[in-house]
C-alpha cells in the first residue's frame, strides 16, 4: 500500500484495505472494543480511535504504519473561515478544493507493542504501547517506535508498496 493510494481511500475503505493486512477477526472497529482498548493508559490525551488492530508481530506491522504515518505527513489540512464553514456534508464535499484561508500540515507518532513475557495481559501490551508513543513523541515525533526499541533521531521503517 503507497501513500498516494492510501490518501485516496475513503475511510470505510482504509478499514478493509486493513483488513486484508492481518488475519480476520484481528481488526476491531465496534465501539465497545474502541472503549476498550482505545484508551490512553497515561491519562495525558483524549483519543478517538477508528480501529484496533493485533497483528501477529510488530515486524507485520511496522512497514504498513509507516505508510500511515508518510500519509498523514503527506496531506494538507485546509483551513476555512468560520463564518463560511458548511453547515452539512453534502455542502461541505461541494466546496472541497475551494479557495481556503490557508492550509497546516500534521504529522502523527505511532507507539506499537506486541504480547512478550513481560507483558501477558491486554492492559500491559496496551500500555507497553503507549511507552513506545511517548519514545517516539521523545525522540522528535513523527515517527513510528516499537516497545523496546532505543532509538534517538530520526529512523525509518521502509515503506511496503503495493
Amino acid at each position: 500500500m503507497n501513500c498516494s493510494r492510501v490518501l485516496s481511500m475513503t475511510h470505510p475503505a482504509l478499514i478493509d484495505e486493513l483488513k486484508t493486512l492481518v488475519e480476520p477477526g484481528k481488526v476491531l472497529t465496534d465501539a465497545d472494543s474502541l472503549e476498550a482498548y482505545g484508551k490512553d493508559w497515561t491519562k495525558h490525551f483524549a483519543p478517538a480511535p477508528t480501529a484496533i488492530v493485533f497483528p501477529k508481530t510488530i515486524e507485520q506491522c511496522l512497514p504498513h504504519l509507516e505508510v500511515v504515518r508518510a500519509a498523514v505527513e503527506g496531506y494538507l489540512l485546509q483551513l476555512r473561515e468560520r463564518g463560511q464553514r458548511p453547515r452539512d456534508d453534502q455542502q461541505g464535499r461541494q466546496k472541497r478544493g475551494a479557495k481556503a484561508a490557508g492550509s497546516v500540515s500534521v504529522t502523527i507518532s505511532i507507539g506499537v507493542a506486541q504480547r512478550q513475557a513481560a507483558q501477558l495481559t491486554t492492559e500491559a501490551v496496551l500500555k507497553a504501547a503507549d511507552q513506545a508513543l511517548y519514545s517516539a513523541k521523545g525522540a522528535g515525533r513523527n515517527r513510528v517506535v516499537a516497545h523496546g526499541q532505543v532509538r534517538r533521531g530520526a529512523v525509518r521503517v521502509a515503506a511496503v508498496e503495493a
